[in-house]
């Protein structure tokens, strides 16, 4: 299990719940929206994966963005900035979002080998190693499909702001089903063994009182109100193993609900980590320790002007949306490549049952067709509504079809989705 640490890695649609007079609901918990988990390996590039986490549940993207190739943009303007170093900060990302932002995973795959530099050698050393990526490959990329987000649509909260475990609700509660945070305390041995339960500031952490060093559960009982303390100075955390200084630093993870007790994170370390990739995060240590938070509200589709091609690569999204009985599954399209998604008039959804031989079986959703009139987020249409609905669980496979009408030169084209799931994928389409 790979730790990112502070010092290497540092540096939704609005369909939200209803709120009453500030009143939130008990639990949330948006795992089942999620793109699958994914593992970052030896590298410093957490708040990558953290943000991409935010980019994969909004309608018309991928589910599977390059942490690659943000990342390499990201040592891109650091280059510029005449200091290159490991990982980065939250703070970098709205200006890198509204600049470059995503591309899908097959432009620019993840490579989980560390680069190898040193601080000795120079910027542009600095630069390709830890970015993995070239000025040559930037620019081959420039005219693919990138999702992006305007300034105006991005929420950065820092410090107390951050920490505040309000905040981070109501923005969880008003429609975000994913929230960047970073952490500026970890001790890795403790994240890293993570299996279930809670992550508390009781594990390799000490609180000064009165210049002698307590355990969390004895200052909370000198200190009833010790995390106010903390966040006001009057108390000072310490590490518990100061001669192990490489067991401590910092991570970035993505919010995606919350328990009574803390909130549901989602980690890059693979879903071999905690509860298949997921863990829970007290409110106590988010107070104490969370100093960034980065939440997204729509994303924006750039295709480069002129790049049109009669028959583009076409990706359908699956996703649900939506709780309990009003659950349902949301589909959209993407086209990665130039040009992105073909030019029509209109276009028809089709959903059928999956036979076991992998052909169409009953049809079982056919709503009305969707006009072209989207400026690129994917002409999303809501299908299989409804509990029953719910209930498949992305065990039941469907069989989709989209009926283009006047896509370019053609009048029609057709375009095939087998093994489609009740869950936050992708499929290429044929």
């Amino acid at each position: 299990m790979f730790l990112c640490l502070w010092a290497t890695c540092m540096g939704g649609h609005s369909q939200g719940l209803p709120v009453l007079q500030g009143l939130f609901p008990l639990t949330l918990d948006y795992r089942p929206y999620q793109s699958p988990v994914k593992n970052q390996g030896g590298r410093g590039t957490c708040t990558a994966f953290s943000v991409a986490a935010m980019f994969e549940t909004f309608d018309g993207v991928p589910a599977d963005v390059s942490e690659q190739g943000a990342y390499g943009f990201l040592k891109l303007m650091e280059l510029g900035e005449g200091d290159v170093g490991s990982g980065g900060l939250l703070s970098y990302y709205p200006q890198m979002l509204s600049k470059a932002g995503f591309m899908h995973e097959s432009v620019a795959p993840y490579d989980p080998k560390a680069g190898l530099w040193s601080k000795d050698d120079s910027l542009l050393k600095k630069y390709i190693e830890e970015g993995k990526t070239g000025i040559a490959d930037l620019v081959k990329r420039a005219g693919t499909t990138r999702y992006s987000v305007d300034p105006g649509n991005t929420v950065f909260l820092q410090d107390a702001e951050a920490g505040d475990v309000q905040n981070i609700k109501r923005l969880l509660v008003t429609g975000h089903r994913a929230i960047a945070v970073g952490y500026n305390q970890l001790y890795a041995p403790h994240w890293s063994g993570y299996k279930n339960g809670l992550i508390a500031p009781a594990e390799g952490f000490l609180y000064a009182i009165s210049n002698r060093a307590y355990a969390y559960a004895s200052a909370r009982l000198l200190r009833p109100r010790l995390v106010e303390d903390v966040i006001a100075g009057r108390v000072q955390v310490r590490r518990a193993y100061p001669d192990k200084p490489d067991d401590y630093g910092g991570h970035a993870v993505t919010i995606v609900g919350y328990t009574d007790e803390g909130f549901i994170i989602k980690n890059s370390w693979g879903r071999g980590w905690g509860m298949e990739g997921y863990g829970v995060v007290r409110f106590d240590y988010h107070r104490m320790f969370c100093d960034e938070a980065l939440a997204i509200k729509d994303v924006a589709v750039y295709v480069q002007p002129g790049a049109v091609h009669p028959r583009p690569m076409i990706f359908l999204k699956s996703r649900p949306t939506g709780i309990d009985a009003k659950a349902s599954l949301r589909l959209s399209l993407f086209g990665p490549q130039e040009g992105g998604l073909p030019i029509a008039r209109s276009l028809r959804y089709e959903v059928y049952e999956q036979l076991p031989d992998g052909t169409r079986g009953r049809l079982v959703a056919f709503p009305p067709p969707t006009p072209l009139t989207s400026t690129g987020t994917g002409y999303p249409v809501d299908v299989l509504t409804g509990g029953s609905a719910a209930a498949a669980g992305g065990k039941q496979k469907f069989w989709v079809q989209i009926t283009f009408a006047g896509a370019g030169q053609l009048m029609e084209r057709i375009v095939i989705f087998p093994n489609v799931v009740w869950a936050n994928q992708e499929y290429l389409g044929h």
